[in-house]
């Protein structure tokens, strides 16, 4: 019985093991099958053949749906056909999915062309990191559209513009041609067009012009003869055959044109031209019942007080703007005072007036605008300089607001309440001392108890502000004892006793507030904090599901409670409450960010980016979810977008100089380097203390290798932060950039001695590799290592300094050691595989290859080290998909060009290995295998 039941499990077992192994066999199959299908597919396009490539990339997809490059040959291949809609949805595929976007961009540009979405084309930029070729590129395809708005001089531009980025670019020389052509100018469009087909004498965009040419100027044999040529060549270009058809018609070779208009049919029945050749063709050739069909099919294709009487009494529009005011109904009265002022625009009541209206419409933009203009009509209005003086602290310019502010003391020196106003400015800049020296001068002006209450209350916040905790507490004591028994103030006293650690004082102050109103969520909120800290979760959730039974509109407590699921790690449940809270209040931007924060960390952009688009369509003002949205779209790839959101967000945010550095990184991410200079440098202006905008600038003007401009900078940023590390080591790397290495020694030896930082550290590192002073390097590294061994960064540092020094077996046993210390780290598995191919050891290298790919998937430079290991083991079958998919997702690495031609070249598919190294080598650009490259087209060339 035993041995029985030993033979059946052994039997399970084998077959398990055997099922395995086949179902291995069959997805290696069927993954090399797909590969198979798609370089069959790019060799069937490149030969024009394109039905054959679409039946080889549905194979391809079929088995990998998901396939980039197969993607991308597909929307090829739809633009090629003429069907830009179907492109375009492969296209934005691609994209969402990672696919680079200086690849994909001028493809989906001329899928837009097709689609006549000319607006979207125009206002496109150039993708980051974009190269000369490619920039020439798309300004010739936004040439394009400008030609089919008719707006020829901005075409022209725009071609001509294409040329100074890549003088070489046929279409843009043939984009003039037709800007001649349409002006009608056919001696300079022949021109133009000779110039582009001299450059290349097949390009069929060429013939076809020159085709086109020779038709208006009568030449219909000439244009006969260049159509046909254009088919020779690619015998489904629908342009070509459209025009053949065209001229066939006008010699009465009916049926040889309804040839041509089927061939286009077939591919995209609803092409109007097409349809329309082909039903004149049918009544030609007397097909009645056909004609008719057709011609239906393409009809199918292509189917209060009246405002004079407010005018003439404009009075009464400022009557209809006061009321409204008094009422809060903002809008309306902002409506209405905007109409009077239209009509009067002398009257600075109605100014003063539309300012505070502004104001409680949180637009002090606004407010600033028509106070400056109040002001222009009556510069001696005292209330006009203390409004203004609002204004410009609204608007983040706080040194005119204080002079606003000084200048109505000095004017109404005994008027308490502009002491209190520049208090708040104080207050709102940091400057607690001057906010509590203000407070002091209101303080003996003052006499109204409601005025003292708002003064000490000022006064609570200013020694809150100061850390004078005690000073803070004297004087909320004093509002209580001036206003009784009033539930704020002790959920305020709880606040201040809690951040002075009396704790169960304060837990008292906060059960008394809840005494006086047991509806203050504030001070529930924080004896629910109070638990959560002291370890009690669960009576936190408690607490908080008891007030929002009985008040169950409270969105704030909805927000906490689904915070506290976080913390339980309970991401389900705290969904639901974000969801309801924001179900609760559509206008509550807190609990939209959750809800964009829970499904962006879920990778679910588009979800993200409706709920902010949803929300924006309502309160299109926000300038913080205007980040947001602009953060959403560039992760979406939706880059015009983007840079909207961006500079909609600086008009709109109340912190003016974070908004101007958030777009200031987008306009260096498109390459707008210019751009972002200004957009820093006004941020500086608005708070010269915005340390992160000053290191913004300075690398760019690294990136430019500009250091005269670096160093001003950077003795800017000396006058905010005086003797600070910091700027030393920014003045190190400025010289080390500069290759003034002496100096930068010097800068970063002097910032070590101050503290002992990774930035220095590693600053003087790359000076001794580039001095190659190997050994000085090792033994900073080492050292740093041994007061720091956590330092992941030095640590990599080091392991390229034996490689460096050429002692490849103790990098590789360095690398294995960090490797077990850090074994999440993708980077440590690439950089060992790298080293153990130095090595030879190719089975190690895969293995490190492997493990760093099956970490980091999508990583370009990981997908290369282990494509480049097939290589070099021989599996170029095994290699070649991987380099596909690794320039779908960056077009332009020229490592991964360099090692997809030596691996074509091994595949014996020469041909295809030179026009990669052709294309590699046109440019100036360098990179580390450029002498390898060059020397490997040296021996295939003949």
């Amino acid at each position: 019985m035993a041995k029985h039941q030993l033979k059946k499990i052994q039997s399970i077992f084998l077959t398990l093991i055997l099922g395995c192994l086949a179902s291995a066999k069959v997805l290696a199959f069927t993954f090399q099958e797909a590969n198979q299908a798609y370089e069959d597919a790019l060799r069937s396009f490149a030969q024009s053949d394109l039905s054959a490539a679409v039946v080889f990339l549905k194979n391809s997809l079929k088995n990998n749906p998901s396939h980039l490059p197969s993607k991308i040959l597909m929307a090829e291949i739809l633009i090629a056909q003429g069907d830009g809609a179907a492109a375009e949805i492969e296209l934005t595929y691609a994209l969402k999915n990672g696919a680079d976007e200086k690849r994909i961009l001028p493809l989906l540009l001329e899928a837009q062309l097709l689609q006549k979405k000319y607006e979207q084309v125009v206002a496109s930029n150039f993708p980051p990191g974009s190269n000369g070729r490619l920039k020439s590129q798309i300004a010739m395809l936004k040439g394009r559209a400008f030609v089919a708005q008719k707006k020829y001089v901005r075409a022209e531009q725009l071609f001509r513009q294409a040329l100074v980025y890549n003088g070489n670019n046929v279409l843009a020389i043939l984009g003039r041609a037709q800007v001649a052509l349409l002006r009608e100018n056919l001696r300079q469009a022949r021109a133009y067009t000779e110039q582009a087909l001299a450059k290349d004498a097949t390009n069929t965009n060429g013939l076809l012009m020159l085709a086109n040419i020779e038709q208006m100027q009568g030449n219909k044999e000439a244009a006969l003869t260049k159509t046909n040529e254009i088919i020779a060549l690619n015998r489904e270009n629908f342009p070509a055959l459209l025009m053949r058809a065209g001229l066939l018609i006008d010699k009465g070779q009916y049926q040889a044109a309804l040839l041509d208009v089927s061939v286009i049919l077939k591919q995209i029945p609803n092409e109007p031209r097409a349809n329309y050749l082909k039903a004149i063709t049918n009544i030609a050739l007397g097909n009645k019942a056909e004609s008719d069909a057709t011609i239906e099919h393409l009809n199918t294709v292509l189917t209060g007080v009246p405002d004079e009487v407010m005018q003439a009494n404009p009075v009464y529009y400022y009557l209809a703007g006061v009321i409204s005011f008094g009422q809060g109904e903002y809008l309306q009265a902002q409506d209405a005072l905007r109409k009077y002022f239209d009509i009067n625009k002398e009257d600075t009541r109605a100014l003063k007036l539309l300012a505070r209206t502004e104001f409680r419409l949180n637009e002090p933009f606004a407010a600033k605008s028509y106070l400056v203009k109040a002001r222009l009509i009556n510069p001696d209005d005292v209330e006009i300089w203390s409004l203004l003086g609002r204004a410009y602290m609204a608007t983040g310019a706080r040194e005119k607001a204080e002079r606003y502010f000084l200048d109505v003391i000095r004017a109404l020196p005994r008027e308490s309440a502009v002491h209190l106003d520049i208090a708040r400015l104080y207050l709102s800049t940091g400057q607690a001392d001057k906010a509590i020296a203000s407070l002091k001068q209101a303080e003996h002006l003052t006499t109204a108890q409601t005025d003292r209450g708002d003064l000490y209350l000022l006064f609570t916040r200013a020694y809150q502000e100061n850390n004078q905790i005690g000073m803070a507490l004297d004087n909320v004591d004093k509002v209580i004892a001036l206003r009784g028994q009033d539930s704020f103030l002790y959920q305020l006293k709880g606040s201040l006793l809690g951040q002075n650690g009396e704790h169960e004082q304060a837990r008292l102050a906060f059960e008394q507030a809840l005494t006086f109103d047991a509806g203050n969520y504030q001070a529930v909120l924080h004896l629910a904090r109070m638990d959560m800290l002291s370890g009690n979760i669960k009576q936190s959730n408690k607490r908080l599901h008891q007030f929002i039974e009985q008040n169950p509109a409270n969105t704030e407590l909805m927000l906490e409670l689904g915070q506290n699921y976080l913390r339980l790690n309970e991401p389900a449940n705290a969904l639901t409450w974000f969801e309801k809270a924001y179900a609760q209040d559509r206008s509550n931007n807190r609990a939209l960010i959750q809800l964009v924060h829970y499904h962006s960390k879920l990778n679910d952009i588009t979800q993200a980016l409706a709920l902010v688009e949803d929300y924006l369509k309502r309160f299109n003002k926000d300038g913080e979810i205007l980040l947001i949205a602009a953060d959403l779209y560039l992760k979406d790839k939706q880059n015009d977008k983007a840079l909207q959101a961006h500079q909609l967000a600086v008009k709109h945010s109340q912190e003016k100089a974070a908004a101007l550095l958030a777009l200031a990184r987008t306009q260096i991410l498109f390459g707008e380097d210019d751009n972002a200079i200004t957009s820093l440098e006004k941020a500086i202006v608005r708070d010269n203390r915005f340390i992160r905008a000053y290191l913004q600038l300075v690398d760019i003007y690294h990136s430019r290798q500009d250091f005269d401009n670096a160093m001003a900078t950077i003795g800017q940023l000396e006058k905010v932060v005086p003797d600070s590390q910091l700027t030393i080591v920014l003045r190190g790397d400025t010289y080390r950039l500069n290759r003034q290495y002496a100096l930068a020694v010097d800068a970063y030896n002097q910032a070590l001695k101050i503290k002992p930082s990774q930035q220095a550290t590693l600053g003087l590192y790359r000076v001794y590799q580039a001095k190659e002073q190997h050994q000085q390097a090792l033994d900073l590294l080492e050292a740093r290592l041994k007061s720091h061994p956590d330092d992941l960064l030095s640590a990599i540092a080091l392991a390229d300094s034996y490689k460096a020094r050429g002692e490849l077996k103790k990098a590789g046993d360095f690398y294995e050691s960090l490797i077990a210390r850090f074994p999440n780290a993708p980077v440590l598995f690439n950089n060992a595989a790298a080293v153990y191919l130095l090595l030879g050891n190719f089975d190690k290298a895969a293995e490190y290859a492997e493990a760093a790919h099956a970490r980091l998937p999508d990583n370009v430079a990981i997908i290369d080290t282990k494509a480049w290991v097939e290589t070099l083991r021989g599996n170029y079958q095994q290699a070649l998909p991987l380099y596909r998919q690794a320039l779908a997702l960056d077009v332009d690495n020229m490592e991964v060009q360099y090692h997809l031609a030596f691996t074509l070249n091994k595949m014996g598919r020469t041909g295809e290995a030179i026009k990669y190294l052709q294309e590699l080598l046109a440019s100036e650009q360098t990179f580390t295998e450029k002498e390898e490259a060059q020397a490997l087209l040296k021996t295939l060339q003949p």
